[in-house]
């Protein structure tokens, strides 16, 4: 997925066209995150700047998907189910990193990041996995 100038980029899926399968990994992440990125790919930039979530695709409906989301890679026993609504996704990018990226508008990904933050420090404070 790479120009022919060697730089890389990322193929956009509009939202009403997201074809993902169940158990498809993916990252959450804001318009503002994918901007970031695309001064990563064209080395101006490093990947401490930019925050996302690691999710799972569970299933898709008529309205959206519903996610396992987890904060890193490695803790993967910190998952929490969420729905994201088609209303809230603006696309879906597939990146020359080999990741897909479903991004979605800022306030919903703030919603999503102060409510999940909450709910795995109570995880972590009772002790569940």
């Amino acid at each position: 997925m790479h120009r022919q100038d060697g730089r890389r980029y990322f193929k956009t899926v509009s939202v009403e066209y997201i074809d993902v399968g169940t158990d498809t990994e993916v990252r959450i992440a804001t318009p503002g995150a994918i901007e970031t990125l695309k001064k990563i790919f064209a080395g101006k930039s490093s990947y401490k700047n930019v925050s996302f979530f690691y999710a799972r695709v569970l299933s898709k409906d008529t309205a959206g998907l519903t996610i396992h989301l987890a904060l890193t890679l490695v803790e993967r026993f910190h998952i929490v189910s969420e729905y994201l609504s088609f209303k809230d996704i603006f696309s879906l990018k597939i990146g020359t990193d080999g990741e897909t990226y479903i991004v979605i508008k800022k306030k919903k990904y703030d919603s999503l990041w102060k409510r999940h933050n909450v709910s795995f420090a109570f995880i972590d404070l009772i002790g569940t996995r």
